[in-house]
């Protein structure tokens, strides 16, 4: 005898306007927890169920929580300027994306792990040591200048702790490891751009006239705009590669950076970020200036 199991199981709580009122709440309050959406839902006289029925039904509707991505906060008229800037960038073919040297600075902590990160464990497993992450008050952590091309990493230079990121920091930089990043991967500086973004030790007047006297092309680059600088990926993966180092001190620190940066970062992930900039740039527009997927 055929048997059918379209109604099977217990019948649900909630009626089709009862979800339409559910999935309403979530777009007017997409912060709010299971729990608050529950109470809401009770103030527009929906059914009374638990707060774990409305996690099953939020899933049911294909609503997940997930971890919302920190993006930098762009104003109008930041929106319409990354608009304009990508729209004059977005017919470049890839080879002129391949004569791009990309740079920024990060910060990598001794402790670097996520603070979103997850473990499997048991009941009264909690406290084991190896299901925990240590933390301190202040994290001892080192800032990296680099740049990487199409054609892999470039030079990589320490931020001392007596060092400060200003005019005179940055013209060093340009003078020994842009020059030389460039030489190694163009063969002349004239045949390549540089990136950088526009950070005021960047766009001081001593460092715009030191790079017309050692001739070097700067990138016209938009403010806010992180999500267009494909180093940003290569910094996400530099950093889990040193968080599965585990180093112990900073001059351990030190040593795992160099080693991954100079041996550790593949060259197909440098040309596969490069060749990604004209659908940045997409993004951009069609985002209409927002922060985009990257």
């Amino acid at each position: 005898m055929a048997s059918s199991r379209d109604k099977t199981g217990r019948k649900m709580k909630f009626s089709q306007r009862d979800f339409r009122h559910l999935r309403l709440a979530v777009r007017r309050h997409p912060f709010s927890n299971a729990a608050q959406l529950n109470v809401e839902c009770k103030m527009h006289g929906s059914n009374a169920v638990t707060t774990r029925t409305i996690r099953n039904y939020l899933k049911f509707l294909g609503l997940k929580c997930r971890v919302a991505r920190r993006k930098p906060f762009v104003n109008a008229f930041q929106r319409h300027r990354r608009v304009l800037w990508a729209k004059g960038l977005i017919k470049k073919p890839l080879s002129f994306w391949k004569k791009c040297l990309y740079s920024d600075e990060t910060k990598i902590c001794l402790l670097g792990g996520s603070l979103n990160e997850k473990v499997y464990r048991g009941d009264g497993e909690a406290e084991l040591s190896q299901h925990m992450r240590g933390t301190v008050k202040h994290c001892p952590s080192v800032t990296i200048w680099a740049c990487f091309s199409y054609k892999g990493v470039g030079k990589l230079r320490f931020v001392n702790a007596k060092e400060s990121m200003n005019t005179a920091w940055y013209l060093t930089v340009l003078e020994n490891e842009v020059l030389q990043s460039l030489n190694e991967h163009f063969g002349s500086v004239n045949h390549a751009w540089f990136q950088d973004d526009g950070a005021p030790c960047h766009r001081s007047k001593s460092v715009l006239a030191r790079c017309q006297q050692l001739r070097i092309k700067k990138l016209d680059w938009v403010g806010q705009s992180p999500d267009c600088n494909p180093i940003e990926n290569l910094w996400a993966l530099l950093k889990k590669k040193v968080t599965a180092a585990n180093p112990l001190t900073i001059n351990e620190l030190k040593e795992v950076v160099l080693r991954v940066w100079n041996s550790e970062i593949p060259l197909h992930y440098c040309q596969a970020l490069c060749a990604s900039m004209t659908s940045r740039m997409h993004s951009v527009i069609k985002k209409k200036g927002f922060p985009s997927k990257y």
